[in-house]
């Protein structure tokens, strides 16, 4: 299972599209507190968490993920624009990879 969180629909629309054509199942959530409600109640096995949200970062999912001893792969989504520093931190904080986007012809989601 892959869980998805992005505050932009048409992002988890896309990323869950892309999985499922794998074969791979996927969840989504749209903020911080869903993906708190949803980790109660499954294990996911990589989480794919855009840096910012609506109502929080990326900081409180990898954190409350790693409390709860899950999943084993965090991959967090970046703007292009965002410093190498904070992809460090990201990393440190126990983020397994950063994938930045190019954020071509589209607003800061």
């Amino acid at each position: 299972m892959i869980l998805i969180v992005s505050a932009s629909p048409r992002e988890r629309e896309v990323l869950s599209a892309a999985c499922e054509s794998h074969g791979w199942t996927c969840a989504t959530a749209q903020s911080v507190r869903e993906t708190r409600l949803l980790l109660q109640r499954m294990r996911p096995a990589v989480v794919v968490v855009r840096r910012e949200l609506p109502d929080g970062y990326s900081d409180d999912i990898i954190t409350t993920a790693r409390q709860h001893g899950m999943p084993q792969r965090v991959i967090v989504l970046l703007r292009a624009a965002t410093t190498s520093a904070e992809a460090a931190r990201q990393l440190e904080l126990g983020a397994c990879q950063i994938q930045r986007d190019p954020e071509i012809g589209r607003a800061h989601v």
